[in-house]
């Protein structure tokens, strides 16, 4: 535990709070559009394979238990999705948009705590984000096609049952997307920072952050309904929940930062 206290400390400043805000309202601008983006995907190019119906999962998975939230956000996604054409292209404008939003001030953090003194130009940060926001789509991507493929296989060998088990195929949903998230992660913190990063250092760390990503959202969720999220802000109350999860995913995703700029420093300083 007491390896674990400065990053605490960190977490508990107001720099840190800033850069998770600012990731938080870009993840809330860039949520419906990546969801769009990504179901269109793999609806027309992947149809018929169950790789949609595993993406639909991942998002109810995403949020709260709420009488009418899950069924409101889930069609009007497939609405979305079903309309083609102009939505499709517009998602696509929109998530390019949002997606600097959420790397721009996620570089800058990864770079003062890295102690990296200059940031990428403007241009070279709207690339890198663009970047980022196509590997993520292609990791959430390849986690639902593995996920359904698991559930192919499974299906064959032990019967119909797990077809229509959606916790069973939430589960495997789970467990076959926690190694992409470890990927997104290795790369935001191997490759996002501006400046040179040893791979080792962050490899172990990405992977606990995943770990931590995972429970914290179930933790949110369970607590979710004792926050009376819909009694306090009525109609707003679907983008402040999306708000607070992304909220908390960022200070997570800041303190293994943090921790791997400390493990790098700290190898630094016995090397010499």
């Amino acid at each position: 535990m007491a390896y674990l206290r400065p990053t605490v400390r960190y977490l508990f400043t107001i720099e840190s709070h800033v850069y998770a805000m600012a990731i938080a309202g870009s993840v809330l601008l860039a949520f419906f559009p990546f969801l769009v983006f990504i179901l269109s995907l793999t609806r027309n190019l992947l149809p018929g394979s169950g790789v949609a119906e595993m993406v639909l999962i991942g998002v109810k998975d995403v949020l709260p238990n709420d009488p009418g939230l899950v069924t409101f956000v889930t069609r009007n996604l497939s609405a979305a999705v079903s309309s083609r054409g102009g939505v499709e292209v517009f998602s696509a404008v929109l998530l390019v948009i949002s997606s600097q939003g959420i790397f721009m001030p996620l570089e800058v953090a990864l770079n003062r705590l890295w102690v990296f003194s200059d940031d990428r130009s403007y241009w070279s940060n709207q690339l890198t984000s663009f970047a980022f926001a196509m590997a993520c789509g292609l990791l959430a991507v390849g986690a639902a096609v593995l996920s359904s493929a698991n559930v192919n296989v499974l299906a064959g060998l032990f019967g119909r049952l797990l077809l229509v088990s959606e916790l069973a195929k939430l589960l495997i949903l789970k467990f076959a997307s926690l190694p992409f998230v470890m990927a997104i992660l290795v790369l935001i913190y191997w490759k996002l920072p501006h400046g040179p990063v040893r791979l080792g250092t962050i490899a172990p760390v990405a992977a606990l952050t995943a770990v931590a990503l995972e429970i914290s959202k179930n933790l949110y969720l369970w607590a979710w309904p004792l926050l009376k999220v819909r009694e306090a802000y009525g109609p707003f109350f679907i983008s402040v929940t999306l708000l607070l999860g992304g909220f908390l995913s960022a200070m997570i995703v800041l303190a293994g930062g943090e921790i791997c700029a400390r493990r790098s420093r700290e190898l630094e300083s016995d090397e010499s």
